[in-house]
């Protein structure tokens, strides 16, 4: 029987956690079909053991593939995201979990009776070596949607292209329709990324492909998004992440490029993504030549390719703000 959903894990060294993650799997009370595909990077402990004793024990459910070399994240995403075979996919990391037996059924129950969205998101519980706390703690249960941060022209074009109900254009003057950006471990997404095939044989290690916020903000291009107050993922947050680990200087400077690949995205047409990347660019342009970047940053390459598109729709991003005050110092150009 054909998979419903697609739920991927990428894993590295999980030995110690995947356990967990395959249980709240597998603990699913739904009538939807799924297949687990595991991508499995090249790890160097008893990861394959432990995924290989589940797999013999589910072989209709779950799909393994080893990795000969270690592909890092982005890559290892992409090779997960090419064996997607169903309506909807999720990314479950390995160290990540859900914590409520009915996810699967409400996500899809959801998106099977509102086919004018694209992912359905709950609460996240972030478990932090000394403390705990939800991810985006937000009070009620809604819809968010990328249209309501678009200029007014902008947003008539994209509803001038979209067969849209009542209750949408309704949701799109809401003031909580925006795009509030889900962690990866409550995501479950209507398989969008058929769109975007075509740029990932291209994509370098530390491309963007591989985290949650590319797969939230395509999916949001798309569609509408829906937020349960569920608390229904956790999120072992260990401080080594892409994000998590670096500093703040750097963190805006790989957040501008994050913003300026997003705004490439969505083919140039929306002016927020560059707005957004060129607000992290001027929190950091005194210092971009003091910034420890690593060697997958790139500085030379890409600062001189976004200050010139910067300076191409300065008046465009001057504009989308209703005060200038952030843009009162001039672009300088390195």
């Amino acid at each position: 029987m054909k998979p419903s959903l697609s739920i991927l894990i990428p894993n590295y060294n999980g030995e110690q956690t995947i356990t967990r993650t395959l249980d709240s799997i597998l603990n699913q009370k739904t009538n939807y079909p799924y297949k687990i595909i595991i991508s499995d990077d090249a790890s160097t402990d008893n990861s394959i053991k432990v995924i290989e004793k589940y797999r013999k024990k589910h072989k209709d459910k779950i799909k393994l593939i080893k990795q000969k070399k270690n592909l890092k994240v982005c890559k290892n995403a992409i090779a997960l995201y090419k064996q997607i075979d169903s309506e909807y996919f999720c990314t479950l990391d390995s160290d990540d979990y859900w914590l409520r037996d009915d996810k699967i059924e409400k996500a899809l129950n959801f998106l099977e009776s509102n086919k004018n969205y694209t992912s359905y998101q709950g609460k996240t519980l972030v478990k932090k070596p000394n403390e705990d706390y939800i991810y985006i703690d937000y009070p009620i249960d809604h819809s968010c949607m990328f249209l309501s941060l678009l200029t007014a022209d902008e947003r008539d074009k994209v509803i001038q292209n979209k067969t849209l109900t009542q209750q949408d254009l309704e949701l799109i003057k809401s003031p909580m329709s925006h795009p509030t950006m889900g962690h990866t471990s409550s995501s479950i997404f209507r398989n969008c990324l058929n769109n975007y095939m075509h740029i990932f044989d291209n994509a370098l290690e530390d491309d963007i492909y591989g985290g949650d916020s590319f797969r939230n903000f395509v999916h949001l291009i798309h569609g509408f998004s829906y937020h349960s107050t569920d608390v229904d993922s956790v999120y072992n947050m260990h401080g080594n992440g892409v994000f998590s680990s670096i500093n703040e200087d750097l963190l805006h400077y790989r957040l501008a490029h994050l913003w300026y690949q997003f705004w490439e995205f969505s083919n140039r047409q929306f002016i927020l993504p560059l707005a957004t990347s060129f607000r992290h660019y001027l929190t950091i342009q005194d210092r971009l030549k003091t910034i420890a970047y690593k060697a997958v940053d790139n500085p030379h390459y890409r600062i001189p390719i976004m200050q010139k598109v910067y300076a191409e729709h300065y008046n465009k991003l001057k504009g989308f703000y209703s005060t200038s005050e952030i843009f009162k110092d001039i672009i300088k150009i390195a």
